[in-house]
């Protein structure tokens, strides 16, 4: 089984020194200077695994006591699962470090280059009929969307954890560590689908309907919602399955479009959600803290997001 991280830097905490030593030359007294009794690791995302407990269709399930389960799964793939933007079909990409080495100069001498990523859309462009000798007339909108990653204005997501002692002694070894690392991956996915949503809240999109869908050349099979906690224009079909349906015809409403809940909105948006991304970096960083004599320890952990939304004209509002 591959190592938790979470494991690690829990223990390292435990018995991390209140002090530095400083050495003050020979003869004298060396000089105890308190610090905090902190651990600071990096987690990366893409290389870190955590026991595998989720099944087959990425649900959460639960291990047995002392028996955690052999199977590994890395945690940018927990992640994206998490996520039900990305369940929708939004992009979700776990982003290296954008500082490259480059050689520059006669000698070769290295330096460090923020390397720009960009996110772009591209629709088909759009042929239109031209009479023999007449002018062909420019297209004012250029086909292609796109938006630029910059990690100097990401938005940094963060939380923070107490941990008694006598919460920690309620666990086998190890698991407890486990549990924790799932739930930070599993918050990761919400922060995203947090941030996302609310990007497109802000450029505030309009009221729904199929001919805007249309005029944006979509197809019916693009078009997903995300229902807020308001509910709005949402239900549950005769097949069970929960559908957004704005449409109201003589009181009755057919088959919507699909659905999936979430509480980190209160408003319903209709989007085809390929044309969207949230961008993570690959390395979250976590903080544990001794605090008190008592054995409790603090865990914070914070990561940089931000969203892509290089064309918001493929997302809707639902009010109904």
């Amino acid at each position: 089984m591959k190592h938790n991280p979470l494991r690690k830097v829990f223990s390292e905490a435990r018995t991390a020194a209140p002090y530095l030593v400083r050495d003050r030359g020979p003869g004298i007294e060396p000089q105890y200077l308190p610090k905090r009794s902190s651990v600071l690791r990096s987690l990366n995302l893409k290389t870190s695994f955590l026991p595998n407990l989720f099944d087959k269709n990425g649900r959460l399930i639960s291990a047995p006591i002392g028996m955690p389960p052999a199977e590994t799964i890395a945690l940018d793939a927990v992640v994206i699962k998490a996520s039900r933007v990305a369940q929708a079909g939004a992009h979700v990409l776990i982003r290296d470090d954008p500082l490259s080495p480059i050689a520059v100069g006669e000698r070769g001498d290295i330096v460090l280059a923020n390397v720009p990523a960009t996110f772009s859309t591209i629709e088909p462009a759009v042929f239109n009929n031209v009479a023999d000798d007449a002018d062909v007339t420019t297209t004012a909108i250029l086909p292609i969307h796109r938006a630029t990653l910059n990690w100097e204005a990401a938005q940094t997501v963060a939380v923070r954890f107490e941990v008694p002692h006598s919460s920690q002694k309620q666990y086998e070894e190890g698991l407890f560590a486990d549990e924790l690392l799932i739930a930070l991956a599993l918050g990761l996915g919400r922060a995203a689908d947090r941030l996302l949503l609310a990007a497109i809240s802000a450029t505030t999109p309009p009221e729904f309907s199929l001919a805007s869908a249309a005029a944006q050349g979509l197809k019916a099979a693009e078009l997903r919602a995300i229902v807020g906690t308001g509910g709005h224009g949402s239900y549950f079909g005769a097949d069970g399955l929960l559908v957004v349906n704005p449409f109201d015809v003589n009181g009755w409403k057919p088959s919507g479009i699909p659905a999936e809940l979430s509480a980190d909105t209160s408003e319903t948006f209709v989007g085809a959600w390929d044309r969207a991304a949230i961008a993570i970096s690959s390395d979250a960083q976590l903080l544990a803290d001794r605090i008190g004599k008592n054995g409790a320890l603090a865990l914070t952990a914070w990561a940089s997001m931000e969203v892509l939304l290089p064309d918001s004209a493929k997302f809707w509002k639902v009010n109904a």
